[in-house]
């Protein structure tokens, strides 16, 4: 504004214009330069023409005075050279009359130029002078131009902010719906694995309960083994004997068939527990690991519950400033259009003057 101030603006009309007339008045000047000197030359070649009208009256009078005179005498011959002295003097006056009066119609037409030239840089300096104020106006507009510009940039990036937030919130609910369905999931998988734990528990009593039930029935064959062998030894002898030996030898083998028989259900019964304590363990760990799961996920919903409700007051507070700022910028185009178009009319009128 201060460059402004200092230095006025001027167009390349405008400057055209008053080279245009710088060019008018140089022209101007040199024909009034031209005009004096040829009323100069004039007046000096009127001055040499009477002057040699004198000297040649002079002379042609003291040269026909002694010629004699009579038919074809030297009267009518002076008489003729005076006559035609006086015709070119005529002449030349005409002339002198016109070029003088063709030098004051171009005087007359310089005055007016000079006087339209006047009117013309006056109305110029009008011109420029409103040129500079629509110029100081203009300048001024675009100053608060670049500041709602500025304010446009600062809308923007809200709402860019205003998206963003709208973007995490969403993304919020989405991580949210995703942290109820695994702790869903994870519930199920918890009664799944408590249903097997509790049938592995069952099966496990059993087990043991049946190789109880066969330890109990190895100690009887055991007995009964023991029994038959006490009986044998009190029989004197004989077939009977012999038969009840050979009786208690095929029922103590079977009994040892049995024996071992039980001996390796027993043995794959404790494998069978072993395996079913691995399983126990590693359920039990999965069933901690599920617990952990669980409170991470329950910790996780309360988190987004929380980041839900701030993003959701984040969102009303942003959408009360984007609307706020929109009515500011519809308000600044409003008047913008009001500045525009009366600095439209004020360049109209300087190119109309």
């Amino acid at each position: 504004m201060e460059d402004s101030d200092k230095k006025p603006y001027i167009d390349l009309k405008s400057l055209e214009m008053i080279q245009d007339i710088e060019a008018m008045r140089a022209a101007l000047r040199l024909a009034i330069e031209q005009m004096n000197s040829a009323e100069k030359e004039q007046n000096l070649r009127n001055s040499r023409t009477a002057a040699e009208q004198r000297a040649s009256g002079s002379s042609s009078v003291g040269r026909y005075a002694t010629r004699p005179t009579g038919v074809g005498g030297y009267a009518n011959d002076n008489e003729k050279i005076r006559l035609e002295a006086e015709n070119e003097i005529s002449g030349i006056k005409n002339k002198l009359d016109a070029a003088l009066e063709e030098l004051n119609d171009w005087r007359r037409r310089a005055l007016e130029a000079e006087a339209g030239l006047s009117k013309t840089e006056k109305s110029l300096s009008e011109a420029l002078e409103k040129n500079r104020s629509a110029e100081i106006a203009k300048q001024s507009v675009v100053s608060r131009l670049n500041e709602w510009e500025r304010k446009s940039a600062e809308i923007e990036n809200a709402r860019k902010d205003f998206l963003s937030l709208m973007s995490q919130l969403s993304e919020a609910k989405k991580q949210a719906a995703d942290s109820k369905q695994a702790l869903l999931a994870a519930q199920k998988e918890k009664e799944t694995v408590e249903n097997k734990t509790c049938l592995i528990e069952l099966e496990k009593e059993a087990l043991s309960s049946r190789l109880n039930e066969w330890e109990r029935k190895a100690a009887e064959i055991e007995n009964a083994r023991k029994e038959f062998l006490a009986i044998i030894s009190k029989i004197p002898g004989g077939m009977d004997a012999r038969e009840a030996l050979t009786r208690m030898l095929e029922e103590k083998n079977a009994a040892e068939n049995k024996t071992r028989l039980i001996e390796l259900e027993k043995e794959a019964c404790m494998s069978r527990l072993k395996d079913w304590e691995n399983k126990a363990a590693e359920i039990e760990n999965l069933y901690k690991d599920l617990e952990i799961r669980e409170n991470k996920c329950k910790i996780l919903e309360k988190s987004l519950g929380e980041k839900e409700l701030y993003l959701e007051r984040r969102l009303v507070d942003m959408e009360d400033e984007y609307a706020r700022k929109r009515k500011d910028i519809d308000e600044f185009k409003e008047k913008m259009r009001k500045e525009v178009n009366e600095l439209t009319k004020i360049k109209n009128t300087g190119k109309t003057l």
